[in-house]
Order: C-alpha cells, then sequence, then structure tokens
C-alpha cells in the first residue's frame, strides 16, 4: 500500500480525478494540488456502493472520506487506478480486491497526528490537575482546595506512553519538557521489540515492558 500519489511521475496528467464525497468546508487545497499538477478535481457526495458507481464511474482516481470502495466498485469502475483515503485507516476500502484489480491504495499517515496528541495532553493535565473535579465541586459547594489534594507537580511525574507511532511520538515529544521523565511501553511480540532510536529526542525516558510500567507511571 502506498502512503501517497506522486501526482508529478502518474504516466497522464490528464486523468480524471473525483473526490467521492468530503464533509470540508472546502476544497481549495486539493484544487491547488492537482490545478499544479495540471489535472482537475470533481466533488461528488457519493457514499453507498450504488452512488459510487452511478456518480463516479468514469474516475481513474478516487479520493474518499466515507464511501465505501468494494469489490462492486472496482468491478463497475474499470478505469480505476488509485485510491487515497482521506485519513490513516483504510478500512473503508476493500484492499484484496484493489490488489486483484491492480488499484494502488493510499492513505494520510498524519492525518490528526496533532489533533489526538493535542487532545490527550489536554486530557492528561486537566486531570493531573483536577479542573474537572474541582470545578464541579466549586459550582456546587464552594471553593475548598485541600478537596483536591493530593495535585502533583508536572516536573516530578513520570508518564508512560503505549506504542511510540506517531501519535505516541508527538504525544511524548510534546510532553517530555515539562515532566520529569517518560517511560516507553514495549510489548513482545512474534516480531520482537519495538524499534527505538538510540538519538531519540525523549530525554530522559526509559524503555521497559508493559507490566514494569504499569507500577512505574503515574499516568499513561
Amino acid at each position: 500500500m502506498n502512503e501517497e500519489i506522486d501526482l508529478v511521475n502518474i504516466e497522464r496528467i490528464d486523468m480524471k480525478v473525483i473526490i467521492t464525497d468530503c464533509d470540508h468546508d472546502s476544497i481549495d487545497i486539493e484544487k491547488k494540488v492537482f490545478k499544479d499538477a495540471g489535472m482537475e478535481v470533481e466533488l461528488k457526495q457519493a457514499i453507498t456502493e450504488d452512488e459510487v458507481i452511478a456518480q463516479c464511474q468514469d474516475a481513474e482516481i478516487f479520493i474518499v472520506q466515507y464511501a465505501k470502495i468494494t469489490e462492486k466498485v472496482m468491478d463497475n469502475c474499470p478505469k480505476l487506478k488509485y485510491v487515497v483515503r482521506y485519513g490513516v485507516g483504510v478500512d473503508t476500502i476493500d484492499v484484496p480486491a484493489a490488489t486483484k484489480h491492480g488499484i494502488q491504495i493510499g492513505n494520510v499517515p498524519d492525518y490528526g497526528m496533532n489533533e489526538v496528541a493535542d487532545h490527550a495532553i489536554s486530557l492528561a493535565l486537566a486531570m493531573v490537575r483536577k479542573i474537572v473535579k474541582m470545578n464541579a465541586f466549586t459550582k456546587a459547594e464552594k471553593w475548598d482546595y485541600t478537596n483536591s489534594i493530593p495535585v502533583h507537580r508536572f516536573n516530578q511525574m513520570t508518564v508512560g506512553v503505549i506504542g511510540l507511532g506517531r501519535i505516541g511520538r508527538n504525544f511524548a515529544k510534546k510532553m517530555n519538557p515539562i515532566l520529569l521523565q517518560i517511560i516507553i511501553f514495549w510489548i513482545v511480540t512474534k516480531y520482537g521489540i519495538p524499534f527505538v532510536d538510540d538519538e531519540d529526542e525523549f530525554r530522559p525516558r526509559r524503555l521497559v515492558h508493559f507490566d514494569q510500567g504499569i507500577d512505574q507511571s503515574h499516568a499513561f
């Protein structure tokens, strides 16, 4: 599965591109990208199999958000060569069928990476500072800081990160400056221990087994 399509190296620049469906406010960015590559893009709102077949049959490139690109769709869209999904997952696309039809699949591997990491950080900090609890207590009862005890300082805390993919790495990189240390959990699988770069930017950090990390982290 290709992570992205190099528009410059597509065999023709007049290939028909259809965005099957999209709930974004605009597709100005997409239009510019394809215009710069000498291509035009057309937006539909086709989500079901039948809608995609009826509205997108002559497309050679699909960009999809929620549309189901099944084998039935591929059978009825004989010109289709590429399917690119808005997002990381490709669960709306029948990948084995695409392989059989010689259709390349692409995704956006860093989609939502910052948003998910930022949200996780926000929830973690709110939890540690007991903001939600104290906000509700103060509104319902009175201000009494003793009701929040204990509240730990961030620079005295150890946070565990389970998995060091794009989101986990982004989270750890942003949290690292305010914490005592980052613990990276690893889980032994049939593939062995996950790779961690010796020059990792997370310092100080430790690589521990999942079972050990649970007892050594204030939060994870």
